[in-house]
């Protein structure tokens, strides 16, 4: 069972890199043992390395899932020094009352390469084209130059933990192309895991 033992993970001090385009919807999984469980005060931790860019995006979530859940952004209530320590994190939770809180984190991220061609000689010989690439035996994949692109893909992951047992309720992830990091593109993708989570009632 994942607990909120992967809070260590602050101190890695993972950078978050926002995806520049729509991706696919957010993959979500329930914790079958949790039961449904609809929170009314969460705390959001967002795990990158600048901890004024950590502030921005947390500020982000909680304006994002505003409504009849309190969300309250960890910077608030959890100090620079204390962020770098699970045991002190774990008592600032504790002592603020909440009943849960949501970490919103890269996951994994890869590059993938993929190689195209260009033909050449079509535009030269027209409509000969393809009289010639019979008769000569040339492919079309032999006439142009290579190029390839290469796109970095981030799996971005939102965990709801409650925090009366420290149990991992509720996961979103997301796989998206990250060639740029923006605030706008970071906003997208709170949007759609706070609408998942809010459909899955974990929020209202």
């Amino acid at each position: 069972m994942r607990r909120l033992l992967l809070l260590p993970a602050i101190v890695l001090g993972l950078t978050l890199v926002a995806p520049a385009a729509a991706g696919a919807s957010v993959k979500t999984w329930k914790n079958p043992e949790a039961g449904q469980r609809t929170f009314k005060e969460m705390g959001v931790f967002v795990l990158m390395v600048e901890q004024p860019v950590r502030r921005t995006a947390e500020l982000m979530f909680a304006s994002t899932a505003k409504g009849e859940t309190e969300v309250i952004p960890s910077h608030t209530f959890v100090s620079d020094d204390e962020y770098k320590n699970r045991d002190a994190v774990v008592a600032k939770v504790k002592e603020g009352g909440f009943d849960s809180i949501v970490v919103f984190r890269i996951n994994s991220s890869f590059e993938t390469t993929e190689s195209t061609t260009k033909a050449a000689l079509p535009g030269v010989m027209g409509a000969n084209y393809a009289y010639f690439s019979t008769a000569y035996g040339f492919s079309l994949n032999d006439m142009g130059p290579l190029t390839q692109s290469v796109d970095r893909i981030v799996q971005i992951e939102t965990l709801v933990y409650a925090a009366s047992d420290q149990k991992l309720v509720w996961t979103g992830t997301e796989r998206m192309k990250s060639p740029t990091p923006t605030f706008d593109s970071l906003g997208s993708v709170i949007e759609k895991a706070v609408k998942a989570m809010r459909k899955d009632k974990l929020i209202r």
